[in-house]
């Protein structure tokens, strides 16, 4: 391995590098891990997310002013972007663009083509002339597109984290080498993963980690259905994590909720390993996989996932390869039977480990990996 000093730079810009449980904020930490064993990586990110509200969209006290402001900015982050990259004079070899936010890279990008230096977008989620496609909500129709399009027509590659949004972006720039890599599990949480202790088979126990907000499906039908089948004489949702107003709405009878405040890892797998199951609310746009659901890997229960299209949805296709899980679309008549059938098998810590391929370290390689070779100029096939 050659020295530090000997290595070429390469610039990572990710505003959400910070974020210390955001799978942004992870993944580029991660990325940046593979990427340091050959490149000296020089990151340009946002402030810490306690800070992170001093942007002008929130610092304006004119309402007016600030409605003028959301109507034309390209998002909340632009004025950061605008201070930070528009002079800025990027001198290394190739430059890795991460978002959402999407600001940073549009102004990174237009830095790095007027120095001709190369760079790779690694996207997670559709910006704005791939979300009508994909039935997402696209991100300032008016600046966006036209900032979207200059990006990609002067990347090197792109890094996405699902098959669909990967054909959406094909279907618009047919020459662009494409990875599809999506988040990895971390590895450490397998150090001492506890038993599984189901509950008495007559509750129905649902663990949903992370955030539910309005993004996601809508699941109160499906829960009304479980209740109605009479299977259980009682259902509990166990929700862990930030929870949208609204979201859920009047719970049917028979169904009760608790909301609980994040908790690290180690603990939730401690919780998890007392539930019926663990549960994954898709996303209204079926294109996109939820980050939570390659984290579930790692925990000691069976995993169900709650679908708009269990035929087409990026959680079925991430999981089709993979034991312990159940796809169903929340409105599917038999819901109830394949959901008792699929916690009443006796599933043993084998079936329910995660594939050691879906690790970071090799998710991270792969991508680093790609990155390399599109500086290179080598030829990459998705």
């Amino acid at each position: 391995m050659d020295r530090a000093g000997d290595r070429r730079v390469i610039h990572v810009v990710s505003y959400l590098a910070g974020s210390p449980f955001g799978p942004r904020g992870v993944r580029t930490r991660r990325v940046i891990d593979a990427l340091a064993l050959r490149w000296q990586v020089d990151l340009i990110a946002g402030p810490p997310p306690a800070l992170g509200s001093s942007t002008l969209a929130r610092r304006v006290r004119d309402y007016g002013l600030y409605r003028l402001y959301a109507a034309l900015a390209m998002d909340r982050y632009e004025t950061w972007s605008i201070r930070r990259l528009s002079r800025w004079r990027p001198d290394g070899a190739g430059a890795l663009l991460i978002g959402y936010p999407y600001s940073p890279l549009a102004y990174a990008a237009y830095a790095l083509r007027r120095r001709g230096i190369p760079y790779v977008v690694d996207i997670g989620d559709p910006w704005a002339l791939t979300a009508q496609t994909l039935g997402a909500e696209p991100h300032s129709p008016w600046r966006g597109r036209r900032a979207e399009r200059a990006v990609f027509r002067g990347a090197a590659g792109a890094v996405l984290t699902t098959e669909g949004q990967a054909a959406a972006l094909a279907a618009l720039f047919p020459g662009l080498p494409l990875l599809v890599r999506h988040n990895g599990y971390d590895e450490a949480n397998l150090a001492s993963v506890p038993p599984r202790v189901p509950p008495d088979g007559d509750e129905l126990h649902l663990g949903h980690f992370g955030r539910l907000y309005s993004p996601r499906i809508d699941i109160g039908g499906a829960l009304a259905r479980l209740a109605s089948s009479g299977r259980w004489r009682r259902i509990l949702v166990h929700q862990y994590g930030e929870m949208e107003r609204g979201v859920l709405g009047s719970l049917p009878p028979g169904v009760q909720l608790t909301v609980q405040p994040s908790r690290p890892w180690r603990e939730i797998q401690e919780a998890s390993a007392c539930l019926s199951a663990v549960l994954v609310v898709g996303n209204v746009s079926s294109a996109q996989l939820p980050s939570k659901a390659v984290e579930y890997l790692t925990l000691p229960a069976p995993r169900i996932a709650l679908v708009r299209d269990e035929r087409a949805d990026a959680i079925a296709d991430y999981v089709r390869d993979k034991r312990g899980w159940l796809v169903a679309a929340h409105d599917a008549p038999d819901l109830s039977e394949r959901i008792a059938v699929h916690i009443d098998h006796a599933w043993t810590e084998v079936e329910l480990a995660p594939p050691p391929d879906e690790a970071w370290p090799n998710v991270a390689e792969r991508i680093a990996q790609f990155v390399g070779e599109r500086f290179d100029g080598r030829s990459s096939r998705r």
